[in-house]
């Protein structure tokens, strides 16, 4: 909880702040609206009755709810901050006008306070912000029988925002005021060009702003979200099935499931400068001579699905998968080799099928196991072994149906 009661007086300049910090405790007041089909239309029945509406909490919310302790950092940028929230409440603003339009029925939860009891009579999820919003989302999903759509509510570049149609975009950071300069930009919600920062970069950069959000699993954005809508709610578009990994984690008195990963999952030292230390086989110890076996020193394992082959995974080096394909694939992070030139040594990376699990037991006193990301994490002690397969229930999510730079991988 945030007293915001607590500073007497409020200075004027935490006012805004407040209304942030109320409007996002609302947030978690989840309360089912029966929507009305206005302007006199006839619009065919939905195909889902009950729709929940996952809403990001943005940065520029969170550092407002600093603000309010006296806890913002200083070197806070607040105009790009409260820009991309702008576009952000626009969106969700957005999708309920059409929700309320369509005459569906849909509730509204905050990312932060989604809780399982929420997800009753739920037959569809949507989950607005961006890649980190629907991975959280998607956590809740379990079974696999409520598919999920998820929007992009701040695009970072044009082929993430109509799929080669016209744009009607003016507020993204293009390249320059001309759009070929090289020079980053910010073009304001008015349309207006900020050239306050005109000069300072020489280096030529794409036309993107780094700082929204890719999209990579969303099927629109809020600037199609209105086409693309009616073709799930009343035209039987299908969602895709995506492999998701199940870990198990065999501790010394405790078996632990985690969610389900849709993309990956990071085995690793709390430390980035500290060693890890584990043993990976396809098959477990206790049952036998494993298929292969190998000890390694590193600075951590990824592990992945199909979904998450370009995302941290192709960063580190591993290969593309077939997007419908269960396999996983794995690959040890910076491996120690402690003879270079040993004959069959096993390479550190490979790809695993679905009637096989990969093993891996914690030689390491200190680590973690990190689901999608850093939010969704778990402890691990020396002698923790792991089990890691693609027996969770698939996801299903619905995707872009543009071929060119699709937005859901």
């Amino acid at each position: 909880g945030i007293c915001i009661w607590g500073y007497l007086p409020v200075p004027s300049a935490c006012l805004h702040a407040c209304a942030c910090v109320i409007s996002s405790i609302f947030l978690t007041m989840p309360v089912w609206k029966a929507a009305a089909v206005g302007g006199g239309r006839t619009l065919p029945n939905s195909m889902y009755k009950r729709l929940l509406v996952v809403v990001k909490q943005t940065a520029f919310e969170q550092y407002r709810q600093l603000q309010v302790q006296g806890k913002a950092p200083l070197a806070v940028r607040w105009t790009r901050l409260e820009n991309r929230f702008k576009h952000h409440k626009e969106c969700v603003d957005q999708l309920l006008v059409l929700l309320t339009h369509y005459g569906v029925d849909y509730s509204v939860i905050g990312r932060e306070e989604l809780h399982h009891h929420h997800l009753e009579d739920v037959d569809l999820m949507v989950a607005v912000g961006g890649d980190g919003t629907a991975l959280s989302a998607s956590h809740f999903l379990k079974d696999g029988t409520v598919p999920m759509l998820a929007i992009n509510s701040d695009p970072d570049r044009p082929m993430h925002v109509d799929y080669g149609a016209k744009l009607q975009a003016p507020d993204l950071v293009v390249g320059g005021p001309t759009g070929d300069s090289g020079v980053e930009v910010e073009v304001g919600l008015d349309g207006e060009v900020d050239d306050s920062i005109l000069g300072q970069k020489t280096k030529n950069t794409a036309a993107t702003d780094t700082r929204r959000s890719v999209g990579a699993l969303c099927a629109c954005t809020k600037y199609n979200m209105e086409q693309v809508l009616p073709t799930i709610l009343f035209d039987g578009r299908n969602p895709r099935s995506r492999a998701r990994l199940q870990l198990k984690v065999h501790s010394t008195y405790a078996e632990t499931i985690l969610p389900p990963a849709l993309n990956d999952i990071l085995l690793a030292h709390p430390s980035p400068a500290a060693v890890s230390r584990c043993n990976l086989s396809l098959q477990s110890p206790i049952l036998g001579n494993p298929e292969f076996s190998l000890n390694t020193w590193n600075s951590g394992v990824w592990i992945c699905t199909p979904t998450g082959a370009t995302a941290a995974m192709s960063s580190a080096g591993g290969l593309a998968m077939d997007l419908d394909s269960s396999d996983m694939q794995w690959r040890v992070r910076e491996h120690l080799a402690h003879d270079r030139f040993a004959e069959n040594d096993v390479e550190p990376y490979g790809i695993v099928s679905p009637k096989d699990n990969l093993y891996v037991r914690w030689n390491s006193q200190d680590g973690y196991a990190y689901i999608d990301g850093h939010h969704v994490k778990m402890h691990l002690q020396l002698g923790d072994e792991l089990e890691i397969s693609t027996k969770s229930p698939p996801l299903k999510l619905f995707c872009s149906e543009y071929d060119t730079e699709p937005t859901c991988r």
